[in-house]
């Protein structure tokens, strides 16, 4: 009677998946495992928050060419389906599904260019004041080819005009931009010398009374 080696119940975590080389079958919650026949790796599924920020001559340029600091954290995970989770590790392996320093490499060319096009649709004041707009356009941008990731959400946690020195004045977005800037900058000060004159008089007419 020949002997048969007994399957042995692996126990998975909540926020793993567990991959069974032979047959690239994914489990959840537990796996029965013959030890010395199969292969499995364990893949982390929770959620992988990645930064990534396009800032001083980085800065992104809104439709007004006004250059603007970004600093965006993407939440990316793999969602808990058998398909999605082979893609991820057919093209990226188990370890990467949980690896910052992978998936940043992975995901930084699509996410700034997805940043880039979605801060050119807004001009910058409008993208200050509609930042959940901003946000929805960022995940429209990116798309949803995502290597078998789901992006959960996004956040924007910076958003600001890039300082005057890093404009590059032989740049005609940065040159235009800079334009703008001058003259909103003069209006501003005008606009502010009006009021200040007006609280003036109005204090020297309560003071006459």
């Amino acid at each position: 009677m020949s002997w048969k080696p007994k399957p042995k119940a692996i126990h998975i975590a909540p926020d793993e998946a567990l991959i069974r080389i032979r047959d690239s079958k994914v489990f959840f919650d537990c796996a029965y495992i013959v030890p010395a026949f199969d292969s499995f790796e364990i893949m982390k599924i929770s959620v992988q928050p990645l930064d990534f920020s396009l800032e001083g001559p980085e800065g992104v340029h809104s439709r007004d060419r006004i250059r603007t600091d970004l600093k965006v954290t993407f939440y990316l995970r793999v969602p808990r389906e058998p398909e999605q989770i082979l893609s991820v590790f057919e093209s990226l392996g188990a370890e990467a599904a949980s690896d910052r320093v992978k998936l940043r490499e992975t995901f930084s060319s699509q996410f700034c260019e997805g940043l880039k096009t979605a801060m050119s649709r807004y001009e910058y004041e409008e993208a200050i004041n509609r930042r959940s707009c901003l946000k929805d356009t960022i995940i429209e941008s990116i798309g949803l080819e995502l290597n078998g990731f789901q992006l959960e959400d996004v956040a924007v946690t910076r958003l600001q005009q890039t300082p005057l020195e890093y404009l590059d004045p032989k740049d005609p977005f940065d040159a235009e931009g800079i334009v703008r800037i001058t003259d909103r900058t003069a209006h501003q000060h005008v606009k502010t010398n009006k009021i200040r004159r007006s609280v003036e008089k109005e204090l020297e007419r309560l003071k006459a009374l």
